[in-house]
Formats: C-alpha cells, sequence, structure tokens
C-alpha cells in the first residue's frame, strides 16, 4: 500500500492506493459507510481504482506537532482523540489491529483540538504497534510541554500510564474539567479513576 495527499474537487484526501494481494475488508467499510465512527478520518473505498480515499480537514499531523512546543488543550485533544477512537473501535469490534500506527497518521486540528486515526480496512492487516497503551507511551515520552503552564496534567496522565497491569480503556468520556479546581477527570479512559490536586 501507497499513502499520497491528493486534491480532488476542491477536497483534500489521504488516498491509500493498495497492491495486488491486498484484500479490503467489506465488513470493516460497512461499518464506517453506516456510522460516523469518533476519533477517525472517514473514508470510502473505490473498487474500481482499488483505493481508499480518507477526507482529512487538515494536513497537521501529529508528527508536525510534535516538532514543537505543545499547549496544555494540544496535549489533552490529542490524547483524547486517540483514547477515543481506540475506545470506539472497540465498540465496533474491530480492534486497535486495523488502525495505523505512526505519527504521521494522526491528524489534528490544533485550534479546536480536534485529532483523528486512520483505519485501514484490510483482511489480515495487523499492525504490530497498533496498541492504545504503547501508542500513549510512545506520545508522552516526545512531548514537548510548555514549561510555563502547571504540568499536573501531565504528570497525572503519566501516573495512570505507568502501570501498564491497571490500564484499561472503559466506554464513555474523557474529559479535563473544573480547572478551577486544577481537577482531571480519566475516569472512562483508565479504569473509570479520578485523581484531584
Amino acid at each position: 500500500m501507497q499513502f499520497a495527499f491528493e486534491n480532488r474537487g476542491g477536497a483534500l484526501l489521504l488516498v491509500c492506493h493498495l497492491q495486488s494481494g491486498e484484500t479490503v475488508d467489506t465488513t470493516i467499510v460497512e461499518m464506517f459507510n453506516n456510522n460516523r465512527i469518533a476519533g477517525f478520518v472517514p473514508f470510502e473505498y473505490d473498487s474500481y481504482s482499488n483505493e481508499i480515499r480518507y477526507k482529512i480537514s487538515t494536513t497537521m499531523t501529529v508528527g508536525n506537532i510534535l516538532s514543537g512546543v505543545m499547549s496544555r488543550n494540544i496535549i489533552l485533544g490529542i490524547v483524547k482523540g486517540i483514547i477515543t477512537a481506540y475506545s470506539e473501535i472497540e465498540q465496533y469490534m474491530i480492534g486497535g489491529k486495523n488502525i495505523v500506527s505512526g505519527w504521521d497518521f494522526i491528524f489534528s486540528d490544533i485550534s479546536s483540538g480536534e485529532t483523528e486515526l486512520i483505519c485501514l480496512p484490510l483482511k489480515l492487516f495487523q499492525d504490530a504497534k497498533g496498541t492504545l497503551y504503547d501508542t500513549l507511551i510512545d506520545f508522552m515520552e516526545k512531548v514537548q510541554c510548555d514549561y510555563r503552564e502547571d504540568l499536573m496534567y501531565f504528570e497525572t496522565i503519566r501516573s495512570y500510564l505507568a502501570d501498564r497491569h491497571n490500564f484499561s480503556v472503559q466506554t464513555g468520556e474523557f474529559s479535563p474539567y473544573r480547572s478551577s479546581e486544577r481537577s482531571l477527570c480519566l475516569h472512562s479512559a483508565f479504569s473509570y479513576r479520578r485523581c484531584q490536586y
């Protein structure tokens, strides 16, 4: 498979050109066609040209963002988007094996915080690096925080990730809230636990 950015009819697309022998999983394609799955870039499959077209709204990848200093809102937006995607895809019983790993395949709008991943609907495709835990650990290790901000939120996330055995993702909402109390709710994403300080 080969990925390339293309402009078609005024729309910006990330196009995946499939090679011979790569077979599309039509069940996954139909799930995405019939549902707007949160945390993922919408796509369509064209069987005639044997390509998958992802309708991206921004070319800003997390790989681009990681090259600079990141604010609290950007970091939390990316973490939330990654967790949402993995949580949603589990609900559809697709699993993380079809998520394309790599920071150049995670798109983030830094103004809204919306972050979306790429699902590659191929049979027998399994990205060995495509686990939520490993993705979050890698992200937190690469982040350059804005040290002018209070970094307690950052340390809170790292502390949740420190214990791999107690790490789990549950359905629900992940959201920073009540910043005046300096608390961060990670209840659904990390075993329904809450941290306050």
